[in-house]
């Protein structure tokens, strides 16, 4: 085959294992109903008379786009969904998505984007023009699989909610924030800016379902990185040590050579840290799970780096197309001085208030429990 018959469809979830994760099966249909409804109702609250697009990947379950779709018809909503090739991985190929996709958006209301990467990292549906349209965007990413679906997507909103503002609380005015794993990462995010987490959308505003966390960017940061799997390595074949100074990446040391050289091929310009999380959900699945399911599970930590381009300069207001995930599964996070994280256990879900909170829920102990059992 030469380059000029070579296909031009990138590969996203089935090159990654996606379609592997608990594939759906009929008698699921109503357990997948309630997590649609859930994200519908009371996330995108979405109203009667709205325009819904639901967007999907070949590879994206067609029982978990079809009960979206079903719970935004039931919900009054005028609804259509669309099946577009793969968003390519952290958004390295230019020009996407398409004109069909982007003719759907500009008369969509509300887009539910079931697709494996992020629908915001492209470049013509990148944050920015989100945030400065009218409509809501709720990216499901990873999570369009009825095995997160099943468990976080059925977690109660309200109780998220909570779960959130008591993070923000501790966040907001903080000075630094600091990441420590036993297998070697500690590094330090000084100036924390722009403290978000999920929460139910708004008109020209984009969040995660199942909710997944409080976002921040640094004003600098500083470091070692030695993630458990990242969006190009999946999980590494031995460790890749990543070092940080001023925001930029200044060294990569990895045990495979082979790790290496796809990070460095998928350099766009210097890397540079372009945000950081804290994973806040406790109902997320972290066992046989992809990477940006895991993401938004309770204690987690994740950060992003990105590519400059030829500048060399950064500019979180423009898509950097080398968007690099890395998570860290069991890792200690402090704020300032205060133990937020230790060892993957999220500290606050053990406040006696929030066990109050809870307890309209079900059994405060369980259903605040980092796994991914409604009981």
């Amino acid at each position: 085959m030469t380059s000029a018959q070579r296909h031009t469809v990138p590969a996203s979830g089935v090159a990654a294992g996606y379609p592997g994760h608990h594939l759906s099966t009929p008698q699921l249909l109503p357990q997948l109903m309630e997590a649609a409804t859930n994200c519908v109702d009371t996330f995108c609250r979405v109203e009667r008379g709205e325009r819904v697009l639901v967007v999907a990947e070949p590879d994206s379950d067609p029982l978990v786009v079809s009960s979206f779709a079903a719970a935004a018809t039931l919900a009054g909503a005028d609804v259509a969904t669309i099946t577009v090739p793969p968003f390519s991985a952290g958004g390295f190929v230019r020009g996407q998505p398409g004109d069909l996709l982007l003719g759907a958006v500009e008369h969509a209301d509300v887009v539910i984007a079931c697709t494996y990467f992020e629908y915001a990292h492209c470049e013509r549906t990148f944050f920015s023009r989100i945030f400065g349209s009218s409509r809501r965007v709720c990216s499901v990413l990873m999570g369009a699989s009825p095995g997160c679906l099943v468990t976080a997507g059925r977690f109660p909103m309200d109780l998220y909610m909570e779960i959130a503002r008591r993070a923000l609380r501790l966040m907001q005015g903080c000075k630094r924030i600091r990441y420590v794993t036993d297998s070697g990462t500690d590094i330090t995010f000084e100036g924390p800016q722009g403290i978000g987490c999920s929460e139910p959308l708004k008109p020209g505003t984009w969040s995660i379902f199942p909710p997944m966390g409080i976002n921040f960017y640094p004003d600098n940061s500083h470091g070692d990185i030695v993630f458990d799997e990242s969006t190009l390595t999946g999980r590494p074949l031995a460790p890749v040590r990543i070092r940080i100074d001023d925001n930029f990446v200044s060294g990569v040391e990895a045990g495979a050579a082979a790790d290496a050289a796809v990070i460095d091929a998928f350099a766009n310009g210097r890397y540079y840290m372009r945000h950081a999380v804290v994973g806040l959900n406790p109902k997320i699945r972290m066992i046989n799970a992809p990477q940006f399911e895991r993401e938004r599970a309770a204690g987690t930590a994740y950060l992003g780096i990105d590519g400059t381009g030829a500048a060399g300069a950064i500019d979180r207001s423009q898509p950097g197309f080398a968007h690099l995930d890395m998570i860290f599964d069991t890792p200690t996070v402090y704020v300032d001085d205060v133990l937020m994280v230790d060892r993957r256990r999220l500290l606050l879900l053990d406040d006696p208030e929030l066990h109050e909170y809870a307890r309209r829920h079900g059994e405060p102990r369980r259903i605040l429990a980092q796994n991914p059992f409604i009981w």
